[in-house]
């Protein structure tokens, strides 16, 4: 087992290397990605390579892990203990102890801005993970081994050399795409959204096995190596778009695609279980990566490869830079297979907070109420989004009604929205505290949150209180990206005066809404 950890060590570090040799940066598309467990790892600081080795975040693993963590600041030294297992390493130091013995390693670990970087290999020799990488999407993934599928045999047992090529190998689970609407001329159809955050809508469809290795050398196409030449697979010849739609013609009868969805960057990714690549696809031949340049609004190409040889399955992936609608379409040769896909479009659900005779905040200089300004602005806001194409608004109340909290989130949720804004004012019992709060209640809703509260600053010119996480009412039991903008305190005599100018109001408004529009990746 420890020579196949080792092997898959290699195999990681070779592929973090490969981009960008023993330097400690690379270009954007070549960035490599970390997950753990099929959840991504999003350190302050990011992995880095040093002396042609990758060194990654101690805490962002160890803890994910359950191992404790303390830090010798007189020593510069990291102690993590799990499961028995006692390791101490110290900065700039090559030797390290694991329970007491000494462990020379290839490069020391590092400070970066507080955070200690530990080499790869040593982390998941010592803490008990095996590595996954996926070609396509240029992920590495650790697994913990309670929860790690275990890996083909086919790998082999020492770390492949420089400039050898790196199998595809195990992706995450991916997001799910969204629940598949029924259409009179489709077997399945359904929305993918681009995003900053994770968020998906549920899904029926089960998400692909992970993989154990490539294509078998001298694999027969048609046939299966773990089964013989007598299980016979779709051999994959032409993978074409043109005028929204994409084809896939194959030697027999194209299997039933699953869809799933990856998010940052946004991936539309299709498997087709029980399928092998020709030796050639649309006349070339096939490599290990392949590119299809394609000309629409939400995509500019199409990858596909060999994703996993047992079972064989291949899988196509749609690079998107919108969300989008796709629908199988139904058709006489099922030698053919073809996908309709185009734009779609972004529903908001605007909230303005209180109403009727629920006035929320009552400022106590001139009596101006809260709902007021709530309505004022979510007005304003969908006044911005309006004509923006492949954007729809609803607002929650139009006028001065009252909307119970619960039915304000239903409302969002029936609609299937994928975002939520609701907007308020603020107050307390001291008039010398004043600023913008922006609130969300679950994680993938704080990509949102930030992105608003950023916007909002500088159009109010109000003292910054931060971006709060909070269960409250609207964004907790909301099902998408969902936040509340406090946008200033009406107890404040500054602010309270600002809050009700149309200057103010214009300039806030817009900013809300070209941050809707920069979550959602609309020009």
């Amino acid at each position: 087992m420890k020579k196949l950890v080792t092997a898959l060590v290699g195999a990681v570090l070779l592929v973090l290397m490969w981009s960008g040799g023993g330097g400690t940066s690379y270009a954007a598309d070549n960035q490599v990605r970390l997950f753990l467990n099929r959840t991504e790892l999003v350190p302050e600081v990011p992995p880095r390579i040093v002396n042609d080795l990758t060194l990654v975040p101690v805490r962002i693993i160890s803890e994910e892990l359950g191992a404790e963590v303390s830090w010798n600041q007189e020593k510069q030294q990291v102690t993590i203990k799990r499961d028995g297992a006692l390791l101490q390493l110290a900065i700039n130091n090559p030797v390290a102890s694991v329970n007491g013995a000494a462990f020379k390693l290839e490069t020391a670990p590092v400070l970066d801005s507080g955070t200690t970087l530990l080499p790869v290999r040593f982390v998941t020799e010592n803490l008990g993970m095996d590595v996954q990488w996926d070609n396509l999407t240029r992920s590495v993934f650790l697994f913990d081994k309670s929860s790690s599928i275990p890996v083909s045999g086919g790998q082999s047992s020492e770390p492949p050399k420089a400039g050898a090529s790196i199998p595809p190998a195990a992706t995450e689970t991916p997001s799910p795409a969204a629940t598949p609407k029924p259409s009179p001329s489709a077997s399945s159809s359904a929305s993918i959204m681009p995003s900053s955050t994770p968020t998906s809508k549920p899904s029926g469809s089960s998400s692909p096995t992970l993989p154990g290795s490539t294509i078998a050398p001298g694999a027969t196409p048609g046939t299966s190596p773990s089964t013989g030449p007598d299980h016979v697979v779709s051999v994959i010849q032409t993978i074409s778009f043109s005028d929204g739609r994409m084809a896939i013609t194959a030697d027999r009868a194209v299997p039933q695609p699953v869809f799933t969805h990856l998010s940052n960057p946004s991936r539309l990714v299709i498997d087709l279980p029980g399928a092998r690549l020709a030796q050639t696809v649309n006349g070339k031949a096939v490599e290990q990566v392949n590119e299809l340049a394609i000309s629409a609004e939400f995509s500019e190409r199409i990858r596909f490869s060999q994703f996993q040889d047992q079972p064989p399955t291949v899988r196509i992936v749609v690079d998107l830079k919108q969300k989008i609608d796709y629908t199988l379409l139904e058709g006489r040769n099922p030698a053919e297979l073809t996908i309709a896909m185009k734009g779609y479009n972004f529903l908001v659900v605007l909230d303005a907070g209180h109403g009727d005779g629920d006035p929320g905040a009552i400022s106590k200089i001139t009596g101006r109420k809260e709902k007021d300004f709530n309505l004022s602005m979510v007005l304003k806001i969908a006044k911005a989004l309006e004509n923006i194409p492949n954007l729809q608004v609803k607002l929650t109340r139009q006028d001065d009604t009252f909307v119970e909290l619960n039915e304000r989130a239903d409302f969002a949720n029936r609609l299937n929205a994928d975002v939520f804004v609701s907007v308020h004012a603020n107050s307390f019992n001291k008039a010398t505290v004043s600023g913008t709060e922006t609130y969300y209640s679950r994680d993938e809703s704080r990509a949102l949150a930030d992105i608003l509260h950023s916007r909002i600053l500088p159009a109010t010119g109000f003292n910054d209180r931060g971006v709060r996480k909070n269960d409250l009412r609207v964004t907790l039991r909301t099902v998408m990206p969902a936040v509340l903008c406090e946008i200033g305190y009406l107890s404040s005599p500054e602010e309270e005066a600002a809050l009700f100018t149309e200057k103010l109001q214009l300039q806030t408004a817009e900013a809300i809404a070209a941050g809707i529009r920069e979550y959602l990746q609309i020009p």
